[in-house]
């Protein structure tokens, strides 16, 4: 693993440290530790797989720190920016990003598995979805005035079965222990791990590394 940052004041508390894991196999991922007082221990609190090819701009030096917050004049804030996001994926009327805002292949495969669920029920039923946003948004200001931001989107899709159908389930669906077919309603919740790079002044924000996971699945 890769320091890549940590907070300021340096020796205070809550501290927090930016990090790079370096596998020999697998994605490279980034870490968000956090130690809310020198008697408590720390943990990882962000874990995000970097996207294929991905590169993050550089941090103020490990010895002067950074501020583990937004800086002004970003392109868009990270409260904006994460809302706009979350907007774009729910289904089944996404709203556009702002022009502030890379589109990108995430997003679109996320859309793309709604669009898809939707239709394999179509007939039988609906399926809709709608997005969260987990609290502990982390910011980490860069050395070119930029910011790294790391969000966590919850989204709970649920489908809905006409009176008298019955659907099959996907199946990461069924590998959430979700049944393998429904014929009243069914709900999944999933979570999307993100991290976006935000330039200063203009520009476009765009994502850097991405994670999905089923949390629950259950219906009947």
């Amino acid at each position: 693993m890769r320091l890549l940052a940590r907070s300021t004041p340096l020796g205070g508390y809550p501290a927090s440290w930016l990090a790079v894991t370096q596998p020999q196999e697998g994605v490279p991922a980034l870490v968000v530790v956090t130690q809310p007082a020198a008697s408590a221990a720390a943990k990882a609190t962000r874990l995000v797989p970097l996207l294929d090819g991905a590169q993050v701009r550089a941090f103020p030096s490990l010895s002067s720190g950074t501020a583990f917050s937004a800086p002004a004049g970003l392109a868009i804030t990270p409260e904006a920016l994460v809302t706009a996001y979350a907007k774009s994926l729910v289904h089944p009327s996404p709203s556009p990003l702002p022009k502030t805002v890379a589109a990108d292949p995430f997003a679109a495969q996320v859309r793309a598995a709604e669009t898809q669920l939707a239709d394999g029920v179509k007939g039988a039923g609906s399926a809709t979805s709608t997005q969260r946003i987990l609290p502990g948004t982390t910011t980490v200001t860069q050395a070119d005035g930029g910011a790294l931001v790391l969000a966590t989107l919850e989204r709970t899709t649920t489908i809905t079965v006409t009176e008298g159908a019955e659907v099959a389930t996907p199946a990461a669906f069924q590998a959430a222990k979700g049944p393998k077919t429904l014929k009243h309603k069914g709900t999944w919740v999933t979570q999307e791990a993100l991290a976006f790079e935000v330039p200063k002044g203009a520009g476009q924000a765009h994502l850097v590394g991405a994670d999905e996971r089923t949390v629950s699945a259950s219906g009947s």
